[in-house]
């Protein structure tokens, strides 16, 4: 499953209905058992913008972890 995405960030609502995912299973991937953010979130290409509670995504390097985590190959 590969998009192409323009050049710039993604918001959480973009690339949750982009990927087909469900909010639960968003919230799973980024919090831990206690509840507190994950320390990987940049290798999912997460990232927060200093000084704010917003969040962006680098739709590309997101694709590339998807990918990987749900063992998709070029074909």
């Amino acid at each position: 499953m590969n998009f192409v995405f323009e050049n710039r960030w993604y918001s959480k609502h973009e690339i949750l209905k982009q990927f087909s995912i469900a909010d639960k299973t968003w919230k799973n991937w980024l919090y831990d058992e206690k509840g507190k953010k994950k320390k990987d979130l940049a290798s999912m290409g997460i990232y927060k913008l200093p000084g704010t509670n917003y969040w962006v995504i680098d739709a590309p390097k997101f694709q590339d972890w998807f990918n990987l985590w749900i063992g998709a190959t070029d074909e």
